[in-house]
């Protein structure tokens, strides 16, 4: 989706800042510079809240993150569909006990959050209707819903 460096090294950074606790924006800061670690730190989670409100929190940010940050977690959620679409038919329903809330339900709503939430920026890109097309595939035409 971009050939930004900054972007691509945020994107690839993502999760550290949330699952490294030694990495810090001031270190991302110093080693890959401000734009970079901002990019990280508007992509990181708040880890001190519970998976559902982390998730709402996501959703709700990326309708409004800047198109950089969108890009960054559009990517993530793709390569994360891209697993789900490989280990699903092999796995069946068991694949879903890799996951902290262990319902597929739960993982539908959050990625159809998403896909709803980057819908007005990304329609007509190509990683955006491969994401949508594997979301519907494994979860269904269904909007996300709060019932699980």
């Amino acid at each position: 989706m971009t050939k930004d460096e900054e972007v691509i090294s945020a994107a690839v950074l993502h999760d550290t800042i949330e699952d490294c606790p030694d990495v810090t924006e001031e270190i991302l800061e110093k080693t890959f510079g401000k734009y970079v670690a901002s990019l990280v730190v508007q992509e990181s989670e708040d880890k001190s809240k519970t998976w559902e409100e982390r998730k709402g929190a996501t959703i709700r940010r990326l309708k409004s993150a800047p198109k950089e940050v969108q890009m960054i977690a559009l990517a993530d959620k793709l390569s994360n569909m891209r697993d789900i679409d490989r280990e699903y038919p092999t796995l069946g329903e068991e694949l879903w006990k890799r996951f902290r809330m262990n319902s597929k339900s739960a993982i539908g709503w959050y990625y159809k959050g998403v896909r709803d939430s980057l819908k007005e920026d990304f329609q007509g890109v190509e990683a955006y209707k491969e994401y949508c097309t594997l979301v519907e595939k494994n979860f269904g035409k269904e909007p996300a819903s709060l019932e699980w």
